[in-house]
């Protein structure tokens, strides 16, 4: 009875505390969204930290917990489904029912649950961070749940239900020294309870996220050929405009916008349309081309280094015009990103204003 006292007492001073106007009932979370989650209950933030599970029954997986703290480890970036390129959707406001993955900012793993694994404190279900550099599986998918219904915003408590187990993600005062950091555990947990319930403390959108949401899926699906990606300057990897190449199919396929017909080899182009060296394809061959293979647009690429910089870039060509369609590029420091900017850059060719 006490501790249930307790638990009304704290939703409503957080009532309080978000009618008087501290958190805006005018920000709206949005796909792209870097938000902390405060759990309503005990007012600990969702956590993350390079640190394993190691209790027997554990995945020995990354550990999420709930922590009294504020700091750069209480960061998730709010993403569509699994599946998904990690700017689709990117500026749609989520509204109560929508599918969404957490990926946590400071390690890029996903908020994670699975049906097979406990947790280290009271034998609930684990929930766990998981996955490479954003990328991980159909466990990372959690049903939005919006008090009163409607859109999501920072004045406004919200539910969790995983996917797959549809257990809640689910927060209490139990902690263990050596499996949760001495920090609250989290678990999911298929009892509805206060101990569920959670709000956005903290909402950041990246300015680019704005833009994005001005962009729409192209309305007619395009029938395209993706050339091999030339490659310009020492990138240090074999085969990288191939690698490129195969990885933004998967992109492009994702977007919904484009219907692929194949990967083309630039080597066998140059052998059929006595092409350039340079990986410049002319006009008159981006028609033979559309011709032979009955697609509507072609996609070209490079990727080139240039001292610390690495550029990524993409042509959508209109192969009965070769009028150029979109043009995308991207920059990044780093080689390991690349496989995830190729989403970005597929985004890019996709979408239009």
């Amino acid at each position: 009875m006490i501790q249930r006292a307790g638990q009304m007492i704290c939703s409503v001073l957080i009532g309080c505390f978000l009618a008087q106007g501290s958190i805006s009932a005018q920000n709206s979370v949005r796909y792209g969204s870097i938000i902390k989650l405060k759990h309503v209950a005990t007012a600990h933030q969702l956590h993350s930290h390079d640190v394993r599970y190691k209790h027997a029954g554990g995945s020995g997986q990354q550990q999420v917990t709930c922590y009294s703290g504020d700091d750069d480890n209480d960061k998730w970036i709010v993403k569509a489904k699994h599946g998904t390129i990690d700017t689709y959707r990117a500026g749609e406001v989520l509204t109560d029912g929508d599918t969404l993955r957490l990926t946590h900012v400071a390690t890029r793993k996903n908020l994670h649950s699975h049906s097979n694994h406990t947790s280290p404190v009271t034998n609930q279900q684990e929930v766990s961070a998981f996955g490479d550099l954003g990328v991980g599986d159909n466990n990372d998918d959690w049903i939005l749940e919006v008090e009163g219904g409607g859109e999501w915003t920072t004045d406004k408590i919200i539910r969790l239900h995983h996917v797959q187990t549809a257990k809640m993600l689910h927060s209490h005062r139990g902690k263990s020294s050596s499996n949760t950091a001495g920090q609250q555990e989290v678990t999911a947990y298929g009892t509805r309870d206060e101990n569920n319930r959670w709000y956005a403390s903290s909402l950041d959108i990246p300015d680019n996220i704005i833009k994005l949401s001005k962009k729409k899926v192209r309305r007619e699906m395009l029938k395209i050929a993706v050339v091999e990606f030339s490659e310009r300057g020492d990138l240090g990897i074999p085969d990288a405009g191939l690698s490129v190449a195969e990885w933004f199919i998967t992109s492009l396929d994702k977007t919904g916008a484009f219907d692929i017909y194949e990967r083309l080899s630039f080597k066998k182009l140059q052998d059929e349309y006595s092409l350039e060296m340079s990986g410049y394809i002319d006009e008159a061959a981006i028609a033979k081309i559309g011709k032979v293979r009955g697609v509507q647009a072609i996609v070209t690429g490079s990727i080139m280094k240039f001292q610390t910089t690495i550029s990524l870039t993409a042509k959508l060509i209109d192969t009965e015009t070769a009028r150029i369609i979109d043009t995308a590029d991207i920059k990044t420091k780093s080689l390991d990103a690349i496989p995830f900017e190729v989403d970005n850059l597929a985004w890019e060719l996709a979408t239009e204003e």
